[in-house]
């Protein structure tokens, strides 16, 4: 698959967590706002202002699930432009290294990979190149530990998704927490005289803490696991061409000296 064609698959899938995320919160306000509307459903204005009304009255905590949900769309619109093939195993690179090596044409293989400097297979060919006098297990092993770090490297930049998925809860339940002890409070102030309906209320803005962490968290969990599932498939892919080459080029018998 292309660069461009797997950006757009990324493309795709980012808008199906925008879509998914949207149609929940979309389907929620519906719902709470059935008894007013009739049950039928509310329009994109109506659901746009009962949001905003909602995210003001959730308190301070609902900041903090929005700048949380911005890190989580800025390290997955980072992996959907970064995570592609070419940065492991550009097409075409091991079979066009294979034939220079075969021919002893080493610096022409470093030319090429120049080409590709983020590549790991680039990465890992241009060692086995600049090692190509030590034996296979060491070059096995070396290219093996290089991979990896990379490889980590990928991992890595997904974490802030992970991590987004995590907090958003509980940020909404913090903010839950803190919307009933100040719901209570106000019961207390206004004695048992007070009106009943101030306690539904009060909770039922609490709980809205609650439902945007979870609408946040729920989308971000999906593409976290979709980013890892292609992070793997990749790797699996590089270990199978660099595995190819080093058999290739390294097995006794089969060694080639400069």
């Amino acid at each position: 698959m292309s660069m461009r064609r797997t950006n757009v698959a990324w493309l795709v899938l980012a808008v199906f967590a925008v879509w998914a995320g949207y149609e929940a919160a979309a389907f929620a306000q519906s719902a709470a706002s059935s008894s007013d509307s009739g049950g039928g459903f509310i329009s994109l204005s109506e659901a746009w202002q009962t949001t905003k009304s909602r995210f003001v009255a959730g308190g301070g905590t609902m900041w903090a699930i929005l700048a949380a949900s911005t890190i989580g769309l800025a390290s997955l619109l980072e992996r959907i432009f970064r995570l592609t093939r070419k940065a492991f195993v550009p097409p075409g690179l091991a079979d066009e290294a294979d034939r220079l090596w075969k021919e002893g044409k080493y610096d022409e293989i470093e030319a090429l990979c120049g080409k590709y400097p983020n590549s790991i297979l680039s990465k890992a060919i241009v060692f086995m190149v600049r090692k190509r006098e030590s034996d296979m297990d060491s070059i096995g092993e070396s290219v093996g530990d290089l991979a990896g770090r990379e490889v980590v490297m990928h991992q890595m930049f997904a974490y802030p998704m992970i991590a987004v998925s995590t907090i958003c809860p509980l940020f909404g339940l913090l903010g839950t927490v803190i919307g009933i002890i100040e719901t209570f409070e106000k019961i207390a102030i206004a004695g048992a005289m007070g009106d009943p309906s101030m306690m539904a209320e009060g909770i039922s803005k609490a709980l809205v803490c609650t439902a945007f962490g979870l609408l946040v968290a729920i989308p971000m969990l999906f593409v976290y696991h979709m980013v890892k599932l292609r992070t793997q498939a990749l790797n699996r892919e590089l270990e199978e061409q660099a595995s190819m080459l080093i058999s290739d080029w390294f097995m006794k018998g089969k060694k080639v000296r400069s």
